[in-house]
Parts: C-alpha cells; sequence; structure tokens
C-alpha cells in the first residue's frame, strides 16, 4: 500500500535494510503517518490516492511516532542509530540514547523534549492532548508528561506505570493506559482510576514465562 519508492523508500538487504514500525492514522482520517526505525525517515501517505511523501529524515532511527490535533508530530528515538543493528545492541546492552522531540508542523524542525531514555519506544497523548506518554523499554517504565500541544512546551510528571518492557502504548475510550509487552507476550491495561493493572491479552508460554 503506498508509492513508497517514489519517496525514497529502499529496502534491499542485505546492503540497506529498513524498518518500517510506527504509523498513525491522522485526525483527518485522510492520512497515515510511518516511521522507519532503521534509517530515520518519517512519510505521510495519503489513504485515497496512496501518495507518499517523506516529511523527515532524522539522523537516527525513529520508532514510534504520534500527530495532535494542532498538527505537531511527536516521535521517539530508542537510540543513536543508523541501522537495525546498532538499534538491537541499544537494547541488548542498555544505554540511556533514546530521546524523544516534537515538529510543530510537517516542514519543521524538530526540537528535543526529553533525552537520555533506555530505549525510548512507545509514544501517545490521552483524549485532551494534555499528557504524552512515553515507553521506556529497558527500564521496563511508561513516562508522563504534561504538554502544551500548542507551544511545545513539556513538563516532566513522573512514571505513570511500571510494566515489562513497554512496548507500543494508547490510551483508550475508557482513559486506560493499554502496553504491549514484547518478554511478556502480554497486553495490559493500566487503570489509573482504581490504580491497578489488568493483562486483557496473554500469548505467553510455560516456556517463555520461565
Amino acid at each position: 500500500f503506498g508509492n513508497f519508492k517514489a519517496a525514497g523508500f529502499v529496502h534491499n538487504p542485505p546492503q540497506q535494510v529498513a524498518g518500517p514500525n510506527g504509523m498513525i492514522l491522522e485526525h483527518d482520517g485522510e492520512h497515515v503517518l510511518m516511521s522507519d526505525v532503521a534509517d530515520g525517515k518519517i512519510y505521510r501517505t495519503n489513504i485515497t490516492t496512496e501518495k507518499v511523501e517523506m516529511i523527515y529524515d532524522h539522523p537516527f532511527g525513529v520508532n514510534t511516532i504520534y500527530r495532535d490535533k494542532t498538527g505537531a508530530i511527536w516521535f521517539s528515538q530508542s537510540a543513536e542509530s543508523t541501522n537495525l543493528g546498532e538499534m538491537f545492541q541499544a537494547a541488548s546492552l542498555p544505554v540511556p540514547s533514546g530521546a524523544v522531540f516534537r515538529m510543530a508542523d510537517l516542514k519543521s524542525s524538530p526540537v528535543k523534549i526529553m533525552d537520555s531514555i533506555y530505549f525510548a519506544n512507545g509514544i501517545t497523548m490521552d483524549k485532551n492532548e494534555k499528557h504524552l506518554f512515553v515507553s521506556e523499554t529497558m527500564m521496563d517504565r511508561v513516562h508522563k508528561l504534561e504538554v502544551n500541544a500548542k507551544t511545545g512546551e513539556a513538563n516532566y510528571i513522573g512514571v505513570a506505570a511500571n510494566v515489562g518492557s513497554p512496548d507500543n502504548i494508547l490510551i483508550d475510550k475508557e482513559g486506560r493506559l493499554i502496553v504491549a509487552s514484547p518478554i511478556n507476550n502480554q497486553v495490559i491495561a493500566v487503570d489509573f482510576n482504581n490504580h491497578s493493572q489488568h493483562v486483557i491479552f496473554d500469548s505467553s508460554t510455560k516456556e517463555n514465562l520461565k
């Protein structure tokens, strides 16, 4: 889906390996953003025409992406890596080279809003887009920041939840934080109102749990 080749997308292993990873439907329902965790490119696809444009090329891989209602783009950098091998090294031997950036619009230069993260991963906002959540996979925690979507101001609040190897995250209609845990092979719901966590999907095996 999508004419990615025309936008410069290349997957030619083993010389050049692409890593399509983060994906989000924009609020207009007409465009999809995709981030490449291997080479750092961010692509925007028109769902109807399948036209693709590369809107930004980050120096390092971009893991996950979110576009808010103002049009600003927030994305996570897992590590200071330029290929998948380097990125997985950062997961095997944790280093605080992860970060979170914000672009005011499609053509703006990114501004770093958080750094020194041990493998920044999933990123999302709550319904009112007043809070930003960021997975720190190698530290088993999800961070919470208070943000101003219009100005980009971000203030760190603290750890929203401790979950084993948090990866992709989202806030559901009930305001719960939904976390995918690849190490545990589980999806976990964090209920802020009741201060509890619940496993809502489990595909783990006995070997996996051991």
